[in-house]
């Protein structure tokens, strides 16, 4: 995997805080963490926990519309 990947898919997995997923992706802390997500994707630690939001409301959304048939 490339820079952070682990790190990224654990983020968008979950909504585990920044030192726990920091310490499984290998990282010293979620300080670090947090910079360098912020320097190499430009994107934050709850930008990506959104995503996780935005996609299960998504999944919600499509299974009330499949139950409405």
């Amino acid at each position: 995997m490339g820079f952070g990947q682990r790190a990224v898919h654990l983020l968008r997995a979950s909504n585990d805080r920044a030192e726990l997923i920091a310490a499984q992706a290998g990282y010293a802390n979620g300080v670090t963490l947090r910079v360098l997500l912020r320097r190499k994707i430009g994107r934050g630690v709850n930008e990506l926990h959104r995503s996780v939001d935005d996609c299960s409301s998504k999944y919600r959304n499509l299974l009330s519309v499949n139950e409405a048939v």
